[in-house]
């Protein structure tokens, strides 16, 4: 645990060293235990041990030199091994199978659940939702725990004698007595599973929004969009399981888009882990205006483009009848301003009367009345 190693030290009790330099470790703290200490766990700076004919004992390390005894737990005649998930500890305890421990407050131990294990429980180890057991002639037992009040055995992997183990992640390392060392791994879990992926338009934008649910963190994910048959990359996003995450992409075609979001995997490789589509951008607002309006004898019609395209821009009187193009010519994105001296197409003053200005664009059409005065 950081420069500080635990040992359950049998008929020594607990022992605290101080490893921050491996080549000379050396002895911060101790205490005793009421029988063997035959396994340890820490969570901060508290420490379950493993005590064979006592049960579960926690003690507080706040002072390593000085570890001071919380509570004890008995729990029969053979605890043998001890491990931590969250706020719950696991102990092996030989033929009684396994017991599981409510440690949230390490000075009030208690039971929540006892489950028979085949064989000898004699080593623990927890990854991801699952707990291994070293079970001797019964081989290695695999348990989820994701509900602690309910543990089952999802799996199994016959050896000759497992004794003790080691998890990282999906790897299981085990001591399997005469037969040497195993390297298993856990197929059974998943990494990391993309539970939400949808994409929309905001404010002239692409939201991403995607939540991850899993067994683990990935390594980096990378949001990417569909462009020429391959995956193009548009950021490189952080995301934590269970949180919901966002990302907004400023430069998504409004013709709408295909995303992808890759997470980094432990071979250095990447995994899509969904796809999702943005469809067509919906038409933007032109914010057309008129102003002044009333007007005698010139009003200027301002817009903003969204995108560069084809800009018609015409008036009609209150019969419908076109009476002047102003502009039907492309245009670039931004704002824009054309000016009307309330004349015809022939150069003629028009009475006073209502008329109307149409904007039409590619991708959308906007008018608005304006009052000329005589």
């Amino acid at each position: 645990d950081g420069d500080r190693l635990y040992v359950a030290a049998g008929d020594a009790g607990l022992r605290i060293m101080d490893v921050s330099d491996p080549g000379a470790p050396f002895e911060i703290g101790a205490a005793p235990t009421p029988d063997r200490a035959m396994d340890v766990a820490v969570r901060g700076d508290h420490v379950f041990v493993a005590v064979r004919y006592a049960g579960l004992v926690s003690f507080d390390a706040l002072n390593p030199s000085a570890p001071a005894p919380r509570d004890t737990l008995p729990l029969g005649d053979e605890p043998l091994a001890v491990a931590l998930l969250g706020d719950v500890a696991y102990v092996a305890s030989g033929g009684d199978g396994l017991y599981v421990i409510d440690a949230a407050d390490p000075a009030a131990l208690s039971v929540i659940s006892q489950l028979p294990v085949p064989g000898y429980a004699q080593g623990l180890a927890c990854g991801a939702d699952y707990l291994y057991v070293a079970a001797g002639s019964a081989g290695l037992r695999v348990l989820d725990v994701a509900d602690p009040a309910a543990p089952y055995q999802t799996g199994w992997f016959t050896t000759a004698y497992a004794r003790g183990l080691s998890v990282d992640w999906r790897d299981v390392l085990l001591a399997d007595g005469f037969d040497g060392v195993r390297l298993l791994r856990n197929d059974m879990i998943v990494p990391v599973l993309l539970t939400e992926f949808a994409a929309s338009w905001r404010d002239g934008a692409a939201e991403l929004r995607w939540r991850l649910h899993g067994d683990a963190d990935p390594a980096g994910c990378r949001l990417a969009r569909r462009e020429a048959g391959v995956w193009a990359t548009v950021a490189y996003v952080t995301s934590s399981l269970g949180s919901p995450a966002v990302f907004v992409d400023g430069s998504a075609p409004r013709a709408g888009a295909r995303y992808g979001l890759l997470a980094a995997a432990r071979d250095g490789g990447e995994s899509l882990l969904g796809e999702t589509v943005l469809a067509a951008a919906p038409p933007t607002p032109l914010r057309l205006r008129v102003a002044p309006n009333p007007f005698n004898p010139r009003t200027t019609v301002s817009f903003v483009l969204t995108q560069p395209g084809q800009v018609s821009l015409r008036v009609y009187d209150a019969a419908g009848r076109l009476v002047r193009r102003l502009h039907d010519e492309p245009m670039p994105a931004g704002d824009h301003a054309i000016g009307w001296d309330g004349r015809d197409a022939a150069g003629r003053p028009l009475p006073g009367a209502a008329y109307f200005v149409r904007l039409v664009t590619d991708r959308n059409a906007q008018a608005s009345k304006v009052l000329l005065l005589k």
